[in-house]
C-alpha cells in the first residue's frame, strides 16, 4: 500500500468509528469540534473528516458563542473579546508573523 492509500484507509476507519459511536448514541448531528479532534489525531484538515461524515448522512454543526454587545461594551474587544468570532482572520499581523493557525 502506498502512503496515500494507507492514509485514506486510516481516515475511512476513523470516520466509520466516529459514525458507529454516533449511531450508538442515537445521534445524527456531530459537532465540528468532534470532527476537528479526529482530524488532528490523523494529521489531516478538518474538512476531510466533515466531508466524509456528511457523506454518511450526518449533519455537522459549528456553534459560535454569542455575546450581546451593549452601549457599555468595550469597543476595543470587537475581534478578540468574549463573543467574538474565533474564525475571523484578525488584523493580518498573525499571518505576517507566522502565528496564524496554531492551536492552544
Amino acid at each position: 500500500m502506498t502512503t496515500t492509500a494507507a492514509t485514506a484507509a486510516k481516515i475511512e476507519e476513523a470516520v466509520l468509528s466516529l459514525a458507529c459511536e454516533l449511531e450508538d448514541d442515537g445521534r445524527k448531528i456531530v459537532s465540528f469540534e468532534e470532527c476537528d479532534e479526529v482530524a488532528a489525531n490523523l494529521g489531516v484538515h478538518a474538512s476531510v473528516i466533515t466531508r466524509a461524515i456528511r457523506a454518511l448522512g450526518f449533519e455537522v454543526v459549528r456553534e459560535v458563542a454569542k455575546h450581546i454587545r451593549t452601549i457599555s461594551s468595550n469597543s476595543h474587544d470587537r475581534w478578540t473579546g468574549p463573543g467574538s468570532c474565533a474564525t475571523h482572520g484578525g488584523s493580518g499581523w498573525e499571518q505576517i508573523s507566522g502565528f496564524a493557525g496554531q492551536k492552544g
